[in-house]
């Protein structure tokens, strides 16, 4: 969470190096006005959000907690406990459609939170701007520190 919270301040600043290298890569790329591209770079900020992922995992997983330890649930009429934990389904194949840059990278920070390992089946052309994305989690990632 803290590095895709990095990741979101890096891409809501209209100034930094990843933000704008991507938005120069997309006007030359496709057929999107500059507006649209900054749009979508919003977008990508907003889905690094930790304020949006962790709403996300609420909703559709039921809490962090079920992600990381497991859940204890009980079962009031039979008066049992157990632990509920989400399990990474393992590897992930996302196949993009090509036509929403930012949709690519949604699915891919889902796959990223749970876990999971992620295939990427991509147009060839979106290809260096995934490379950037992919840079800048890498540029906040302290794990190799």
């Amino acid at each position: 969470m803290d590095i895709l919270s990095n990741v979101s301040k890096a891409w809501a600043d209209e100034n930094n190096f990843f933000r704008k290298k991507a938005k120069e890569l997309l006007l030359d790329i496709t057929s999107f006005s500059s507006e649209m591209i900054d749009e979508g770079l919003n977008r990508i900020s907003s889905i690094c959000s930790p304020d949006r992922l962790l709403k996300k995992i609420d909703v559709e997983l039921g809490g962090v907690n079920f992600l990381n330890d497991g859940e204890i649930v009980s079962d009031e009429i039979e008066n049992i406990q157990s632990r509920i934990k989400a399990r990474p389904r393992g590897v992930v194949l996302l196949i993009d459609s090509g036509n929403l840059f930012f949709e690519l990278i949604d699915s891919w920070v889902s796959g990223i939170i749970t876990k999971n390992v992620n295939i990427l089946k991509i147009d060839f052309y979106l290809l260096p701007f995934v490379n950037l994305f992919l840079e800048s989690i890498k540029e906040f990632d302290l794990s190799d520190i």
